[in-house]
């Protein structure tokens, strides 16, 4: 399905985690201001936020992550609007989004996208006060407004075949 590509690409939150045998993602957060509870597993960092995991990156206003054992279990991001860019791995083009609002459940594998967001990979993209991706189901859901105010987007660019014989060179 075309959407979970779009919507897995941008994942900038659902880069992969420490799983068996492999080695964990780094993460490095830049910001005016942060706070570290290491009991409490909780980090937050506030102004000029900039966030990298793997191969993806966020600028916003406000980071929160919790965290076990260093792992990532929950991000909260915030801006006006809170950017991300997520370059392209394998086939799948960079991503690039943002929205006031983000939110990733690692353990669900579930991103949230709230307001004013937007998700663009290719001549792909995807608008809506809402959207929602469930990773382990490879659903998208984009959604308008509360009341109904606004519409949902979505611009589906066809994948261009490739050739399969030889190139003629142009007279």
């Amino acid at each position: 399905m075309r959407r979970a590509e779009l919507l897995l690409a941008l994942a900038l939150l659902a880069a992969p985690g420490a799983q068996a045998g492999e080695a964990p993602v780094t993460m490095n957060v830049n910001s005016d201001h942060g706070e570290f509870d290491l009991a409490a597993g909780r980090a937050h960092h506030w102004g000029n936020v900039t966030f990298t995991r793997g191969n993806a990156r966020i600028d916003a206003e406000d980071v929160v992550l919790e965290l076990t054992d260093g792992t990532l279990d929950r991000a909260v991001i915030s801006g006006a609007p809170a950017r991300f860019v997520q370059e392209a791995a394998d086939e799948a083009p960079a991503a690039a989004g943002s929205a006031r609002r983000m939110t990733y459940d690692a353990d669900a594998d579930l991103i949230e996208l709230e307001g004013q967001a937007k998700v663009v990979q290719g001549g792909d993209e995807v608008t809506g006060d809402l959207i929602r991706y469930d990773a382990k189901r490879q659903r998208v859901l984009a959604a308008s407004g509360a009341e109904g105010s606004g519409r949902v987007q979505m611009t589906i660019t066809p994948k261009q075949a490739k050739p399969t014989g030889p190139e003629v060179p142009p007279r």
